[in-house]
């Protein structure tokens, strides 16, 4: 794990517009964002490719990415051990994965 990491520059909410998103992206140089709800519970993630498909469906810089962001992201909740990560890392889902990042989340909910 990285020292100090603040998972906090990588939050957003479900009502943020897309162009908070392409801001975090930019100043993380990651091209991924963990949405969380008020109480930052973890809903999900939003990355560029639902950026793109949402442009393609007609959203713009200023929609909102609650229907863009994905509520079904592959991640680890609990305790993190070599089996829960060898599980995910050769699952058919962590192959499609683009960045190939994957959210830790506490046993509360919360990234």
């Amino acid at each position: 794990m990285l020292k100090n990491f603040k998972i906090s520059g990588y939050e957003i909410k479900s009502t943020d517009k897309i162009l908070k998103a392409l801001k975090i992206f930019d100043k993380n140089n990651v091209n991924l964002a963990i949405v969380v709800n008020n109480k930052k519970e973890f809903l999900g993630i939003v990355t560029t490719a639902d950026i793109r498909r949402g442009f393609l469906k007609g959203f713009t810089v200023n929609s909102s990415i609650l229907k863009i962001y994905n509520s079904k992201p592959l991640f680890i909740k609990g305790n993190i051990n070599e089996d829960k990560i060898s599980n995910t890392i050769s699952s058919k889902k962590f192959s499609q994965i683009d960045p190939p990042f994957i959210p830790l989340i506490n046993e509360d909910g919360k990234a």
